[in-house]
């Protein structure tokens, strides 16, 4: 909903507003982050976030960070990995061989966990298009990601950050969480807590580009 505000209408797939394209386009993808927060009333400041531990939760508004790139989480489904479906179709318990359980069960997370299109998270992005300039792209993770960039960077970083919770419910009650391989992703969190973390109202969007936010957010209908 934020980074609708940059993209002047409900498309999800189109051009920077002229007025953020030149601190946009210098900034890259990070400073598209920061002025998608700035226009939701939200500074991005250190101090400002707490990283979400790998495997937690996500929820709508998060940041994923990944080197010098980053995206806006838009919306997570009840099941975000799609393990908890796997795990209800198979009728019999899990077994694993060999004196290593856990390996066994990092082995069949991984194969789960490169199907992206049983993920059910959407994110916003900016897209660098050649001569075509900068673009904001918004869908799920799978169809715009995976599916594009099979075994890129994004999509690596984000099958290891879900490792550790696929893990957990693979091997179920009284297991210990052990070691798993650390990701390069960074979940962030906006605090939204102390004066210096909100942007004063004075620059907050407009009346109009509000109502455009929400017709985003409502996939394109408007509020």
């Amino acid at each position: 909903m934020e980074a609708a505000v940059l993209t002047g209408g409900c498309r999800m797939n189109r051009p920077v507003l002229n007025s953020f394209r030149e601190s946009v386009d210098s900034e890259g993808s990070q400073g598209f982050v920061r002025r998608s927060l700035e226009r939701a009333g939200l500074q991005n400041k250190p101090g400002c976030f707490q990283e979400i531990s790998a495997g937690s939760p996500m929820k709508g508004g998060d940041l994923l960070r990944l080197g010098h790139q980053a995206m806006i989480v838009a919306s997570v489904g009840e099941d975000p990995f799609g393990i908890d479906a796997r795990l209800a179709a198979d009728s019999t318990p899990l077994r694993f061989s060999g004196k290593n359980p856990v390996s066994g069960a990092q082995q069949l997370c991984r194969e789960w966990l490169m199907d992206s299109s049983k993920f059910q998270i959407s994110v916003v992005f900016l897209s660098q298009e050649g001569r075509h300039g900068s673009r904001v792209r918004q869908g799920t993770f799978g169809s715009l990601i995976s599916e594009d960039h099979p075994g890129s960077l994004w999509d690596h970083a984000l099958q290891e950050w879900a490792l550790p919770d696929c893990v957990q419910k693979v091997m179920g009650r009284g297991y210990q969480a052990a070691s798993t391989p650390s990701s390069p992703l960074k979940v962030e969190r906006h605090t939204g807590a102390g004066p210096g973390c909100r942007v004063p109202v004075s620059g907050l969007p407009s009346s109009r580009e509000s109502e455009c936010a929400l017709c985003c957010a409502a996939g394109g209908r408007a509020p």
